[in-house]
C-alpha cells in the first residue's frame, strides 16, 4: 500500500493540452469606419472542458489565437489554482468578421 501511494505522489501531475479548452469572445466593444473595417473591444472566456483536471499546484500559460482579425493576433492567459486571470484587449477586423479564438499552447510555469 505505501509503494502504490509513493509511485503516485512521485507521478506527474496532469499538463492540460490545447484540446482541453474552448474559449468563447466577448465582445464589448465595435467601431467601424465603412470598407475601413472595425475596432473591436474583446474580452475572452476560457472554459475548462478536459476530463482530467489540471494539476492546481502549477500555473499554466494558456496560448490562443485571435482568428477572424485583419492581421493574426496570438496572445495568451494564465490559469492558477482553477482561475483564469485575462484582460481586454483591442484588434482591427473587416467589415462583418466574427471573431473566435483557438489554444494553440499550454506551457507549465
Amino acid at each position: 500500500e505505501a509503494e502504490r501511494k509513493a509511485a503516485e505522489e512521485a507521478a506527474p501531475r496532469y499538463v492540460p493540452t490545447p484540446a482541453d479548452f474552448q474559449i468563447e469572445v466577448i465582445e464589448t466593444e465595435r467601431s467601424c469606419f465603412g470598407s475601413a473595417g472595425c475596432n473591436v473591444r474583446f474580452r475572452i472566456n476560457p472554459t475548462y472542458v478536459g476530463a482530467t483536471p489540471p494539476d492546481v499546484l502549477k500555473t499554466f500559460t494558456v496560448v490562443y489565437e485571435i482568428r477572424g482579425a485583419d492581421d493574426p493576433q496570438t496572445s495568451s492567459f494564465t490559469l492558477s489554482n482553477g482561475q483564469v486571470n485575462s484582460s481586454e484587449d483591442y484588434v482591427g477586423v473587416p467589415p462583418g468578421s466574427t471573431l473566435s479564438a483557438v489554444v494553440v499552447r499550454v506551457l507549465a510555469n
